[in-house]
C-alpha cells in the first residue's frame, strides 16, 4: 500500500515573480509616451525677408578656445 501525503504549506513559489516583472517593465515602456523636448521656438528667413544690415560696432563676438580661454570683442550688452 502506498501512503499519501498532502503537503500544505503557507508559502507559494517566487520563481515567476521576476518573469512577470520583466514582463510588466517591457509592456509599460512600450505603451508609455514619452515627452519630447520642442526647443526654443526660432523664425527662419524664407525666400521673401528682407537682409538685416549691422554696423560691426553694435556686434558683440564671443569666441571660446580649446584651451577654456573665452574672448570677447566688441559693444553690446554683457549680462
Amino acid at each position: 500500500m502506498i501512503k499519501k501525503t498532502s503537503k500544505v504549506t503557507s508559502e507559494f513559489s517566487t520563481s515567476s515573480m521576476s518573469d512577470i516583472n520583466f514582463l510588466l517593465l517591457i509592456f509599460f515602456l512600450v505603451t508609455t509616451m514619452f515627452a519630447i523636448d520642442q526647443g526654443l521656438p526660432m523664425s527662419l528667413p524664407g525666400e521673401s525677408s528682407n537682409t538685416v544690415k549691422l554696423k560691426s560696432d553694435d556686434v558683440l563676438k564671443i569666441m571660446a578656445f580649446s584651451n577654456g580661454a573665452i574672448e570677447v570683442k566688441g559693444k553690446g550688452p554683457m549680462l
